[in-house]
């Protein structure tokens, strides 16, 4: 899932609730001139409301919500970034089907990290609660740049950035600035 020979049009952060996608990913997405897509954003009513009750979601909730960010990325002029919590192999698959254009990014963390980050979090639905189900769901991809996060996300950005570099041919990245975020 890591590209290192042809050009990227995509990069997915992936990971559990609380790791940073968003952030990260918004960083990115700026970085690059890139479109950002924050997978959260086409979850049905329905799922956001068991997820702010504590409920964790099924294969069968889920799967509406995949085919909307996947109809969403082949509409995509340009490169994206996608964040996303992606925690099954079958999820990545439907995001983007049998794509070789796409970078996968997996942000992961101590447990207790993760949870005082939630804590912290205001205004989402997604709390602390469902960090068990998700750790649980969790298949950790194979083929993908791997972060911890204890890093601030202006690094981890950045390393992304160096690491994807050969395959970033849309436009060359501009350095992510820790006083700029």
């Amino acid at each position: 899932m890591v590209n290192d020979a042809k050009p990227l049009s995509g990069i997915v952060v992936l990971g559990v609730s609380g790791v940073g996608k968003t952030t990260v990913g918004r960083l990115l997405a700026e970085a690059l001139n890139w479109n950002f897509v924050e997978a959260d954003d086409f979850h049905s009513d329905v799922s956001r409301q068991k997820m702010a009750s504590g409920i964790g979601l099924t294969d069968v909730d889920r799967e509406p919500w995949l085919e909307a960010v996947n109809i969403v990325l082949n509409q995509q002029a340009g490169g994206w970034v996608l964040a996303c919590s992606a925690l099954k192999q079958r999820y990545r698959e439907m995001l983007v089907a049998q794509r070789t254009d796409v970078a996968w990014v997996w942000l992961h963390g101590n447990t207790d990290l993760l949870r005082l980050r939630l804590r912290l979090r205001e205004n989402h639905y997604a709390g602390e609660s469902l960090l068990n189900t998700q750790l649980a769901d969790l298949q950790p991809p194979d083929d993908c740049l791997q972060l911890d996060v204890v890093e601030p996300p202006q690094a981890l950005a950045r390393k992304i950035l160096s690491q994807l570099s050969p395959g970033l041919s849309v436009r060359q990245p501009v350095l992510v600035s820790d006083k700029n975020h």
